[in-house]
């Protein structure tokens, strides 16, 4: 749905319908639910922090959504060989930037405490995210056991753990 830039709605009333429209042409989204956005439909300050980030690289997939009732652009890219995912926010904050890395890409003070905590269950996706200036690693984990992810700071501290264990 596109809202022309006369049609300015409260606040309250987005709130309440549980959907925010932007005001300039943006396409209204609901809560959590990411539509596909093209780049020139992006506010300018969040168009260029996306190309800046993204630089020379293809930008492979571009979405909106809305979280904690901000509303988000989310870009996939892949830069330096490396699938790149960098969410902002319309005034060009850039709110997280997620890469794809390897084993030996993590420290190893955070890759044993995530290997302590997988126990028997082998890590399969690592993933690098910074947000408000702080790094955490997100390792996926899978196994005959189970599966799961498991987040640690980048000062080795568990920051979550959610496993799902397989009954035999």
């Amino acid at each position: 749905m596109r809202l022309p830039s006369r049609m300015l709605v409260p606040a309250t009333a987005i709130a309440m319908l549980g959907t925010v429209g932007v005001a300039g042409g943006c396409k209204a989204v609901e809560e959590s639910d990411a539509q596909a956005i093209t780049l020139p439909e992006l506010p300018a300050p969040a168009r260029a922090a996306i190309e800046r980030e993204a630089g020379a690289s293809s930008i492979t997939d571009l979405t909106t959504t809305v979280d904690d009732g901000k509303v988000v652009y989310v870009a996939e890219f892949t830069r330096n060989g490396r699938e790149t995912e960098v969410e902002v926010f319309a005034d060009g904050t850039i709110a997280s930037i997620e890469t794809a890395i390897t084993l030996a890409d993590v420290p190893a003070s955070v890759l044993a405490v995530a290997e302590r905590e997988a126990g028997d269950l082998k890590i399969t996706e690592i993933d690098r995210e910074v947000s408000s200036g702080r790094t955490t690693y997100e390792f996926d984990v899978k196994g005959p056991s189970g599966s799961g992810e498991i987040v640690v700071s980048d000062d080795a501290r568990l920051v979550s753990r959610q496993l799902k264990r397989s009954s035999k």
